[in-house]
C-alpha cells in the first residue's frame, strides 16, 4: 500500500498532474476568479489523501480526475450559496 501512496505522490508532484487538475477544474468551475483557488485546494487534498489511491479500482489518472471533479462540485455548491465549506476538518473561506 505504501508503494501506491508513493506512486501517487510522485505523480502529484509533476506538471502533468497540475495540468490534469487544472483542466478538470477549468471545465467545472465557470468563474475564472475561483479556478486557481479550487486547483490549489484539489492539489493539497490529493496530496493529503494519496494513501486512498487504489490501483485495483482504476488508474491514477482516473482517480485524480474523479477526485478533482468531486472537489469542484463541492466548491460550486458553496460558491453559489455564498457559504464557507469544510473539507476533512479544514474550513475554507467563502469564495467572493
Amino acid at each position: 500500500m505504501e508503494n501506491t501512496k508513493e506512486a501517487a505522490l510522485e505523480f502529484l508532484g509533476t506538471p502533468s498532474a497540475h495540468d490534469l487538475v487544472k483542466g478538470v477544474v477549468g471545465n467545472l468551475i465557470g468563474e475564472p476568479e475561483h479556478r486557481d483557488d479550487v486547483v490549489q485546494d484539489c492539489l493539497l487534498d490529493l496530496i493529503e489523501k494519496a494513501h486512498l489511491f487504489n490501483p485495483a479500482a482504476g488508474s491514477l489518472h482516473a482517480w485524480v480526475s474523479k477526485f478533482s471533479a468531486n472537489r469542484c462540485l463541492t466548491a460550486r455548491r458553496k460558491i453559489h450559496h455564498g457559504k464557507s465549506y469544510t473539507n476533512g476538518g479544514k474550513v475554507y473561506e467563502t469564495f467572493s
